[in-house]
């Protein structure tokens, strides 16, 4: 009668720093792309910036772009309104695809990383691609 009163307290006791760590895990996923990339020198984080860099500049060569790491392997992609409104809108998913493939398929996906484009004088959310939905590692 002990021994399954001791089971039953030990699998209580791994549900709940199931559920701690669960409840950690989504809270990063929900803040990391807000939070900026300490270490931008990593090998993985430059292979995927010079991917999505070269899919960028390859349809928006004369636009300014930056390309912002974020936390948890998100990418903040700066450019201007003008320059994304470029693309016509019937191809703009497309490019929006290419280029966030060229990202999530050089990053590792465990918190769910996403691509997000944003106007480089407001900062203002111009689209976003989820890497769940692309090529990762």
């Amino acid at each position: 009668m002990a021994n399954t009163h001791n089971q039953s307290s030990s699998g209580a006791v791994i549900l709940d720093v199931l559920t701690c760590l669960g409840i950690a895990w989504a809270g990063w996923v929900f803040i990391s792309p807000s939070q900026k990339l300490d270490n931008k020198d990593s090998p993985e984080v430059h292979q995927a910036l010079d991917a999505t860099y070269t899919q960028v500049a390859f349809r928006l060569s004369r636009a300014e772009i930056r390309l912002e790491p974020m936390q948890g392997d998100n990418l903040d992609i700066f450019l201007t309104t003008p320059a994304f409104e470029s693309i016509p809108y019937p191809d703009r998913s497309r490019f929006l695809d290419q280029v966030a493939d060229a990202w999530c398929g050089n990053v590792d996906g465990f918190f769910l990383p996403s691509v997000m484009s944003r106007d480089i004088k407001t900062g203002e959310e111009l689209a976003t691609r989820v890497c769940l939905f692309h090529s990762t590692k």
